[in-house]
C-alpha cells in the first residue's frame, strides 16, 4: 500500500509552495482536495481500503483467517481506521514510532484500535 500520492508538490517544502493558488486551496480544503496530478483523500482512502481488502480476502481463502501484520504509513493507518470508525478523517493521526492493533471481528467489521509507542533505542 502506497502513500498518498503528492502529484506536482510531491517532494515539495512548504517554502516552495507558499503562495501557490492551488496549494492554497488544498489548505482551504481540509486536506480533502487532490493535489494536482496526485489524489484527494478519499481516493487515498479508498485505494488504500481496497488493497487491505483484497489481502485479508486472499488471507482468509488461504489460510481460514485474516490475520496479518503490516508495516505501513501514518497516512494508510489514518485511512484504514477512517474507514472502520468514521469520525474526522485526520483524528486518526499516529505519530512517529507510533503504531497499533486493529481487531476485526470480520473483514468488514472493525472492533477495536489500541495505539501502541514502539520503543526507540
Amino acid at each position: 500500500m502506497e502513500i498518498r500520492h503528492f502529484g506536482a508538490f510531491e517532494g515539495k517544502a512548504y517554502a516552495e509552495l507558499n503562495g501557490d493558488p492551488d496549494y492554497q486551496a488544498f489548505i482551504d480544503s481540509g486536506g480533502e482536495l487532490a493535489f494536482p496530478g496526485g489524489e484527494s483523500r478519499a481516493e487515498v482512502e479508498a485505494r488504500v481500503v481496497g488493497g487491505l481488502m483484497d489481502v485479508l480476502r486472499a488471507r482468509e481463502r488461504a489460510f481460514g483467517d485474516p490475520l496479518l501484520a503490516f508495516t505501513v504509513h501514518g497516512g494508510t493507518i489514518l485511512s484504514i481506521l477512517h474507514h472502520y470508525f468514521g469520525g474526522d478523517p485526520f483524528g486518526w493521526r499516529v505519530g512517529c514510532c507510533e503504531g497499533g492493533l486493529l481487531t476485526l471481528a470480520s473483514i468488514e467489521k472493525a472492533v477495536s484500535w489500541e495505539k501502541i509507542r514502539m520503543r526507540t533505542l
